[in-house]
């Protein structure tokens, strides 16, 4: 599977953020497509392993949980941009890295944390 990603790395500007246990047991991948998008590509390996890809710009976290489908804000809304900040940590206070944070009903607006656990 890391040489699967590490082959899509090298042909795009895509990097891809996981956590090592993420890819533990998981079933080798067969891809088979030409001229496929970074989408297509990501669905064959999700078919096949039942991992889940998040993407915000060119960083794309891997998870074994299925991304949840929130209701899109509709109509014109004056709405403040905000900068949240935060650090997510497990119930031992370790940091937890590659956890998505998305806005609630907003499903294009998120990030993941980083090595420390951090997020912007």
């Amino acid at each position: 599977m890391v040489d699967v990603l590490n082959k899509i790395s090298q042909k795009t500007s895509f990097k891809f953020f996981y956590d090592q246990s993420t890819l533990r047991k998981v079933p080798p991948v067969t891809i088979d497509v030409k001229d496929a998008g970074i989408q297509e590509l990501l669905d064959v390996i999700t078919e096949q392993t039942k991992l889940y890809f998040y993407r915000t710009d060119n960083t794309i976290s891997i998870s074994k949980t299925p991304p949840v489908i929130q209701k899109a804000i509709t109509g014109n809304q004056n709405q403040q941009e905000k900068v949240v900040t935060g650090k997510i940590t497990d119930e031992a206070g370790d940091p937890v890295i590659g956890a998505n944070i998305i806005e609630k009903d907003v499903v294009s607006n998120g990030t993941v944390t980083d090595i420390d656990g951090n997020f912007r």
